[in-house]
């Protein structure tokens, strides 16, 4: 997971897999320590592969978290699969999606 800033938003860049274990609690940990200094946080979905409950939980979290700080969280660029895991679970009303420009998806890079 990588953050950079771009403009008025911190972009979070994931890639491989969202499930529960080490990957939840990284994203977790990185986003919480991001929340203090951020008004906007988009979490880039591009590069996942594959996602459980225990990362839809994750990600459930850290928005409540978010609202709770006053900051807005944001998902982006989520494939087709994973839209479909969040309209399964009836949870996309949960989230806010962002289509991320194209320039600056490409820069970001993902680890």
């Amino acid at each position: 997971m990588t953050p950079r800033v771009r403009d008025d938003r911190t972009i979070v860049y994931c890639a491989g897999s969202l499930i529960l274990g080490a990957e939840s609690d990284a994203l977790r940990d990185l986003v919480r320590k991001l929340l203090p200094n951020a008004k906007l946080i988009v979490v880039d979905l591009a590069e996942i592969s594959m996602m459980d409950s225990g990362g839809i939980g994750t990600l459930v979290g850290l928005t409540c978290s978010a609202r709770n700080t006053g900051t807005t969280l944001k998902l982006a660029r989520a494939s087709p699969r994973i839209r479909t895991l969040f309209q399964l679970t009836r949870l996309t009303p949960v989230f806010e999606f962002e289509d991320l420009p194209e320039s600056s998806a490409a820069s970001g890079g993902a680890s």
